[in-house]
């Protein structure tokens, strides 16, 4: 990663911004690191991966549910289980036959 002044990255801007594509391009200023610029491919990756972790589990979603259901006494009512047709099980059975 190269690292710019603040002034080399203001006379140098479309250099900064065209070396973003192949590294991460760090700013400085008094010699310590104040901003990074990155590809924008990069900067949506992590965008998307944030994202994806402030979303709730599942298990977290069951156990809210839970927690909803003991608290508020509410019965959930689960329908009968019912079989359905599945044609990859009656296309087995028929190769075994």
């Amino acid at each position: 990663m190269k690292t710019w002044t603040l002034s080399e990255a203001q006379s140098h801007f479309a250099d900064v911004v065209e070396s973003c594509s192949s590294e991460p391009q760090i700013l400085a200023t008094h010699g310590r690191p104040v901003a990074a610029l990155v590809d924008f491919g990069l900067f949506s990756e992590f965008l998307h991966f944030r994202e994806a972790r402030e979303r709730p589990t599942i298990k977290e979603l069951l156990a809210e549910l839970r927690r909803i259901q003991t608290q508020e006494s509410v019965e959930i009512e689960l329908p009968e289980r019912q079989d359905r047709p599945n044609p990859i099980l009656e296309m087995s059975d028929e190769l075994l036959m």
